[in-house]
């Protein structure tokens, strides 16, 4: 979670990948998740090595980064969910691994991968690793300072709710008829 979020603008990222899982990749299933129950299972896939990313990429949270990461299916044409077989998890044993169908991986990993077969996706990553790039064109002892963009600095401090759904808990306007 980037150092200047709070917990609401989290709360409202995952209820946003909630929502898109539900609309564009469970359309033909019940929805199972929440937005707690996904944020849940990007945790555990955080700190699993078994669940690193598809080209070894470092997932971003910013809207229109290629690295901005997205809920994939693990095995497509199958039901979009985390594993966690109730909404309100009290322990890791509420996760039933068999079930879970999620990684979460960059939107490039997830393009690169489409819905190819496992042993074609295998190939992919073995092509990219033997890609030769010249050092005129990348040095990788070069350190690299990225610095922000107008805009960026513009909204460093601030949250932008891209999402634009009602805010829960919004009592500013209580009692103002």
């Amino acid at each position: 979670m980037p150092a200047n979020w709070c917990w609401w603008m989290c709360w409202a990222l995952f209820t946003e990948r909630t929502y898109r899982m539900w609309l564009l990749c469970n359309r033909k299933w019940k929805q199972i998740d929440v937005c707690e129950t996904l944020y849940l299972e990007a945790i555990l896939q955080a700190a699993e090595p078994d669940y690193s990313e598809f080209l070894k990429l470092p997932l971003s949270v910013y809207i229109r980064h290629p690295l901005r990461f997205v809920v994939a299916h693990k095995s497509h044409g199958q039901q979009l969910r985390t594993g966690w077989t109730t909404i309100t998890p009290s322990s890791i044993a509420d996760r039933v691994d068999s079930l879970n169908n999620v990684v979460f991986e960059t939107h490039l990993s997830n393009m690169a991968k489409q819905d190819f077969s496992k042993e074609t996706c295998e190939a992919i990553v073995a092509d990219i690793a033997n890609i030769s790039i010249r050092l005129k064109w990348y040095d990788p002892s070069r350190e690299v300072e990225f610095q922000a963009t107008e805009k960026e600095k513009e909204t460093e401090n601030e949250f932008q709710d891209d999402f634009g759904g009602g805010e829960i808990g919004d009592d500013e306007d209580e009692g103002q008829e």
